[in-house]
């Protein structure tokens, strides 16, 4: 996991979130329900993603926060999978 410290728009401290993140991103993908892709939001009538929904569930808001984890790359795994 090689995720920066702050976010390098705002300079939010969020490296210690990536890691629920990620562990309830891949529950997510375990339990493989393709029904519920995309929950409604009621305040503003649209649908959110199921990453959408986690990242406001964690407190990222700004989307330059969000874009640090919808575009993170998980290197450790890449390494290892080379070896």
């Amino acid at each position: 996991m090689i995720i920066p410290i702050r976010c390098f728009t705002c300079g939010k401290v969020i490296a210690h979130l990536y890691e629920d993140y990620r562990n309830k991103l891949q529950e997510h993908v375990k339990e493989d329900d393709s029904s519920s892709t995309y929950a409604t939001n009621d305040i503003y009538s649209s649908k959110k993603t199921f990453e959408g929904e986690l990242l406001d569930e964690l407190g990222i808001e700004r989307y330059c926060c969000r874009r640090m984890f919808l575009t993170q790359n998980d290197t450790c795994k890449i390494i290892s999978h080379i070896l």
